[in-house]
């Protein structure tokens, strides 16, 4: 597992499942991560294809921490919405590589829309629209009371 996740996400292990990103532009983010007999949500020999949205999640954090908020980490975020969730298959199985990639569509305010695949051997198998919301550092204060 990559160190650059410790300072994108603030999942770890076991949370944590990604293995690493590839964050050289914005236009070209992605992560991976392989299918193992120790993934988290594992059920026999694959993980079930709905786990794809927390992939695709991670993902999307990471692209904020990378780009959205220069060396600023991602403390937590929420998912608002998930559209049009399509998947070529019903699970990931044990040593399928997923490469999840993330493109912006717009963010404003703490709220972003992104276009999300998930692709298995150069293949989009799972591709969804994701709707995200990132609180400000003052707003984190104040619902933790700290302000």
């Amino acid at each position: 597992m990559e160190e650059v996740l410790f300072n994108l996400l603030p999942q770890r292990p076991p949370l944590l499942l990604l293995d690493s990103v590839n964050n050289e532009s914005i236009e070209a983010f992605s992560a991976e991560t392989v299918i193992t007999k120790d993934s988290l949500l594992l059920s026999g020999d694959s993980v079930p294809a709905w786990a794809g949205i927390e992939y695709m999640a991670q993902a999307v954090a990471a692209y904020h921490s990378s780009f959205i908020k220069e060396g600023d980490k991602v403390e937590i975020g929420f998912i608002v919405g998930v559209r049009n969730y399509k998947s070529k298959v019903s699970d990931f199985k044990i040593g399928e590589k997923l490469v999840m990639n993330v493109e912006e569509i717009v963010i404003d305010n703490g709220i972003g829309s992104f276009n999300t695949t998930i692709s298995i051997d150069g293949k989009v198998v799972t591709e969804t629209k994701m709707t995200t919301y990132i609180p400000t550092k003052e707003l984190l204060l104040k619902f933790k009371g700290e302000q």
